[in-house]
């Protein structure tokens, strides 16, 4: 049992107990083994260029609405063949935005 640097014996003790546990679960019959690799899901892909439209919009000082977002919404806008567009923060603002409230 090691005794932790504040020489603490119960902190020792429920971490040799905590570790025992892990152990126990991962050769249960009824608990599936530890997993020793991780499948990611939705790892950004973010390059030099996406780093720097950040860097030239957190300098520019408009963070959340200004020149960007008008340019975002008229591209938006010309790729989808609409007349407008709105960018909003989150998909609980864009029913609100599209019913006028």
């Amino acid at each position: 049992m090691a005794i932790g640097a504040s020489g603490d014996r119960r902190n020792a003790v429920r971490r040799d107990e905590a570790q025992a546990n892990v152990v126990e679960l991962g050769q249960s019959s009824r608990a599936p083994a530890l997993a020793t690799k991780r499948i990611v899901f939705g790892a950004p892909h973010i390059g030099e260029g996406e780093i720097q439209e950040v860097v030239d919009t957190l300098r520019s000082g408009w963070i959340g609405t200004g020149p960007r977002v008008a340019q975002f919404q008229r591209d938006f806008a010309d790729y989808k063949g609409a007349q407008h567009a709105i960018a909003v923060n989150s998909s609980v603002d864009a029913p609100l935005d599209a019913s006028g409230f």
